[in-house]
């Protein structure tokens, strides 16, 4: 279960690849992801989102406390939920896509106010994965925002 467990919380190893591990994980499983289950519709995708949101918890919560590290950085099944949040109600398109993505990693790694308290505060798999839902919650408005502008 454990090698399971690292799998997925390292987004099928994506978490692995150099440079930045979060932005491949967001481009490489994310978006497919994200494409894929929009089939089932919003209702359907919510399911999914809370779903994949519970994994990531346990996931996250068991590496970090395997190897004594907190978030470690090939953790990516975080950013995954994060993108997916930022696509939450919002209709597939390239320029939405393109912009959740842009915007989720920004707040992501810039994490603005409570982003950080939230990422410190919080143990384990709800630090990890939390963090990451609330940056996509500020892309999602983001998001939002320029298709309701354009």
């Amino acid at each position: 279960m454990g090698i399971f467990l690292h799998f997925v919380a390292t987004g099928f190893y994506t978490g692995y690849l150099p440079g930045a591990p979060g932005t491949w994980a967001t481009i490489l499983i994310g978006i497919p992801l994200c494409v894929a289950l929009k089939c089932l519709g919003e209702i359907g995708f919510s399911i999914a989102l809370a779903a994949i949101f519970a994994v990531s918890v346990l996931s996250s919560g068991f590496v970090e406390r395997e190897l004594q590290e907190k978030d470690p950085p090939f953790v990516v099944i975080d950013e995954v939920v994060g993108y997916l949040t930022a696509m939450l109600f919002v209709p597939i398109s390239v320029t939405h896509i393109v912009c959740a993505c842009v915007f989720f990693r920004l707040f992501d790694i810039v994490k603005p106010y409570p982003i950080r308290v939230i990422e410190k505060r919080l143990p384990g798999g709800w630090g990890i994965t939390l963090d990451d839902v609330l940056a996509g919650l500020y892309a999602n408005i983001c998001v939002h925002l320029i298709a309701y502008f354009l």
